[in-house]
């Protein structure tokens, strides 16, 4: 996706995207291996997870420099362990491994098979269909194993991947990263990333009670998804209001009344709630300037927001350049 926005934005085609909100969970780790040597990352699978259904699963893709040789291997929380896994000649290597009533998936890639250029390896785990285990042990705390074989940079990152429950697989102990958690499409060079900020903590519902969230007021909120990218590209670009945005209720969903303020109307959070007021704003850009490219709109929201206390042209990890001024943005 993030290619394919690249590919298409240009002179009046803008792509405004969501940064995420994953900014307060343990999605990304990231280890120095070196050679000769093993790390163990350590990710939970929470009880919660019905790791039985055939539906279920838990995914990790990790990458590391096109000049590094890395095998990897996964152990289970009952100490079962595949075997460690490298990629073939062709750059390309696909496995299948049978271990504590889990399937485990390994597919590995070369440099030769990847858009930038890198290794990458993707690891899928699932209930095992094959076994006649009650208890799987598919839960608890998992090992992703690191084998260095051959090293020059010897930096891997690693992300767990959306599961049908969200999030659920995280990271625990060495290794945790709370940077680089945007992913795609907000992760595209030319689409203009939005975080979120929290303007409002309080509302009256549509039962006229008063409600209130756990997040600090006027500041960037805590589940905002942090940059920068993993190629080191600033990210996200800027900030706008996404805590709590009061916004029109469809007459499809539902949602509790503490979450309504009337029939018409419901109170949501995300960086998703942030992107619009930037969208709008880049909008209006194209108003008057219609053929502004892509790069000439983040230098001009660039310019026209700030990050509390610092100078105009500061980046945050979490911020971007800052939260937008946009009436200095639409006069300039």
């Amino acid at each position: 996706m993030s290619s394919f926005i690249d590919q298409e934005s240009g002179p009046g085609k803008i792509v405004c995207c969501a940064a995420g909100n994953e900014g307060n969970v343990d999605i990304h780790a990231e280890t120095i291996v070196q050679e000769n040597q093993q790390v163990c990352i350590r990710f939970l699978i929470p009880a919660s997870i019905d790791s039985s259904s055939s539906e279920w699963r838990a995914e990790l893709n990790g990458w590391y420099a096109s000049s590094d040789n890395i095998e990897v291997a996964v152990q289970s929380p009952e100490g079962s362990r595949t075997h460690f896994q490298s990629i073939s000649d062709n750059g390309y290597s696909n496995k299948t491994h049978h271990i504590s009533g889990a399937q485990v998936q390994i597919i590995m890639y070369g440099p030769e098979n990847t858009d930038n250029g890198e290794h990458s390896f993707n690891i899928e785990i699932t209930h095992d269909p094959n076994s006649v285990s009650i208890t799987t042990g598919n839960t608890g705390t998992w090992r992703l194993l690191l084998n260095g074989v051959a090293i020059k940079h010897g930096k891997v990152n690693i992300w767990s991947g959306e599961t049908t429950k969200g999030f659920d697989v995280v990271f625990t102990g060495y290794g945790v990263q709370d940077l680089i958690k945007i992913g795609s499409p907000g992760a595209a060079a030319r689409a203009i990333t939005v975080g979120s900020y929290t303007a409002r903590l309080s509302w009256q519902d549509v039962e006229k009670n008063w409600q209130k969230v756990g997040l600090d007021l006027n500041t960037v909120s805590e589940f905002s998804s942090p940059g920068p990218l993993r190629n080191g590209m600033m990210k996200p670009d800027v900030v706008a209001p996404g805590a709590m945005i009061v916004s029109a209720l469809s007459s499809a969903s539902t949602c509790s009344s503490m979450m309504q303020v009337d029939q018409f109307h419901k109170v949501m959070a995300g960086t998703s709630m942030a992107t619009p007021f930037i969208t709008g704003l880049v909008a209006l850009l194209l108003e008057k300037e219609p053929q502004l490219t892509p790069e000439e709109i983040k230098q001009r929201l660039h310019s026209s927001s700030f990050i509390p206390g610092e100078p105009v042209g500061s980046f945050d990890p979490k911020w971007g350049f800052g939260l937008i001024n946009a009436e200095k943005l639409l006069i300039e």
